[in-house]
Parts: structure tokens; sequence; C-alpha cells
């Protein structure tokens, strides 16, 4: 198309069909493109939003959890558990959190 282009004078490319019409579909499927790309930046700003909130709401629930089990090896001797305990007990919460909440 370049070569085309290049070689021969304005007039004749205006005269030319072949090369309006593909002028057309490049610039249709631009817009296709163009409006597909807007679709799909809409789509991942929906899902940041949703990620965001979901963030926040599992932090602002597991944190406390946290600390309170940090501060049970204070209390006594019998509360020091270890990580695979922890760790069990911490995706039970998340299970248990999950279900609950589903809905929000």
């Amino acid at each position: 198309m370049l070569k085309a282009i290049n070689t021969t004078s304005t007039e004749e490319l205006l005269e030319e069909g072949q090369v309006f019409q593909l002028l057309r579909s490049l610039q249709e499927s631009a817009a296709a493109i163009k409006t597909k790309v807007g679709r799909i930046e809409a789509s991942q700003k929906a899902i940041a939003e949703v990620r965001g909130d979901t963030d926040k709401y599992f932090v602002a629930r597991v944190v406390p959890f946290f600390f309170v089990l940090a501060d049970l090896a204070n209390v006594r001797h019998p509360y020091q558990f270890g990580l695979h305990w922890f760790q069990r007990l911490f995706q039970d919460a998340l299970v248990t959190c999950l279900k609950t909440n589903s809905g929000k």
C-alpha cells in the first residue's frame, strides 16, 4: 500500500477505488479497536475497585486476629503454637469469613 501511495500522484490515488476502500476499512478497524480498548479499560477499572475493596475488607478482619494470636504467646507458654497450627487456623478463618460474607 505504501508503495502504491509513493509511486502514484494524488489525483490518481483519489480516483483509485481500491486504495480508498482499503483506507476506509482501516479507519473502521481503528474505530472498532478503540471501542474495544475503552471497554477493556472500564473492565480493568471495575476489577481494580473490587480488588481494593476486598483487600481492605480482609485486612480489617485478619489483622486483629493475627495480633491476638501473637499476643497469646506472651500470656502463657501453652499458647505458643507452631507455624503449621497458625496457618491452618488462618485458612479456616478465611474460609469461614468467605462463607458468612459471600455477598458483603
